[in-house]
């Protein structure tokens, strides 16, 4: 488990049109239309990830658990830092954990396997 503080990132996410047809089946429903943005002190290397070439780009996803309440999937490509995490989730994160800007956020990584990806 990691601690990554959250703060607000761009209000739309370009990537959510792409990503949604891959992740919403495995979460259960259409994913919220932007990323939760949570940064870390340190570089994050995904343990485990799923890999697989989504819109032209090498994605790498792990199913996260955050705050031991709310699970939801991790995601970067290639040419993304490793010094935050996008979170993607068909619900609303930072209503439902009342996230506020700077605040601290329990992420616990599971394997990649679990998301089933070819």
């Amino acid at each position: 488990m990691i601690v990554a503080t959250y703060r607000r990132g761009i209000s739309s996410d370009v990537y959510i049109s792409t990503l949604d047809p891959i992740l919403a089946p495995r979460l259960g429903g259409a994913l919220v239309r932007s990323a939760v943005h949570l940064y870390t002190p340190e570089p994050v290397p995904f343990p485990s990830p799923a890999q697989m070439r989504v819109g032209g780009w090498d994605w790498s996803f792990v199913p996260v658990v955050l705050e031991a309440k709310q699970v939801a999937v991790a995601a970067r490509h290639a040419d993304q830092g490793f010094e935050f995490l996008k979170i993607y989730s068909p619900t609303r994160l930072v209503e439902g954990l009342g996230l506020t800007e700077g605040c601290l956020v329990n992420v616990e990584f599971l394997s990649g396997v679990h998301l089933d990806m070819p």
